[in-house]
């Protein structure tokens, strides 16, 4: 969903809007209160495109409301996100390692809503939706991850491939190559052929 106009610039309040639907779908509410009183909590934050979102450890939950995000962790990407993607910080779900040991950066022109970790904390006393919201983002997770794993367990590389193609077809345009050949443990050039054929 595109909220920035011809010159690439912001609408807040577009954003701002595209977020609170995002949010309305992961709480399960229609609860307007809780639902603007969670979207006031968030930052909208603008990035030019292939740029490193150097202070990813002071947010607690990111959604991408424009654009897409690569993450990447030892050297290789586990993941692409755009438009509704949410990402969550473990230390939100006190576990023992945090997104200090993942890189995020920028695909293209992005823009994303961020609640950092002191106004989450501050937050989640007032609307104790935004743990649910967590919750729901962590259960998401785990189940990418299984599949994630599943399919390295089960599928050979042109199975993965064409599993790959066949749920995200916008991917393969949006993404360079050598991210996706990395996200699906293969060579560029093993990609190359398989897209000629």
């Amino acid at each position: 969903m595109v909220v920035k106009d011809s010159k690439g610039m912001l609408h807040k309040d577009m954003s701002y809007k595209v977020l609170y639907e995002y949010l309305e779908s992961k709480l399960n509410t229609t609860d307007t209160n809780t639902l603007e009183r969670v979207v006031d909590a968030f930052n909208i934050v603008v990035y030019p495109s292939d740029t490193t979102i150097d202070h990813i450890d002071d947010v607690a939950v990111l959604c991408v409301i424009n654009g897409g995000l690569i993450c990447s962790r030892n050297g290789g990407v586990f993941r692409f996100c755009t438009e509704g993607d949410f990402i969550f910080n473990e230390r939100c779900v006190e576990a023992e390692h945090s997104a200090h040991d993942q890189e995020i950066k920028t695909n293209e022109f992005t823009i994303t809503a961020e609640l950092n970790f002191g106004m989450y904390f501050v937050i989640k006393n007032i609307v104790p939706e935004i743990d649910k919201l967590v919750m729901n983002i962590l259960h998401e997770e785990n189940k990418f991850l299984r599949d994630r794993v599943h399919s390295f367990q089960e599928l050979s590389a042109k199975m993965r491939m064409e599993t790959f193609y066949a749920q995200y077809p916008d991917n393969w345009k949006r993404f360079k190559k050598y991210y996706i050949a990395s996200y699906l443990g293969i060579q560029k050039e093993t990609l190359s052929r398989f897209n000629k054929s």
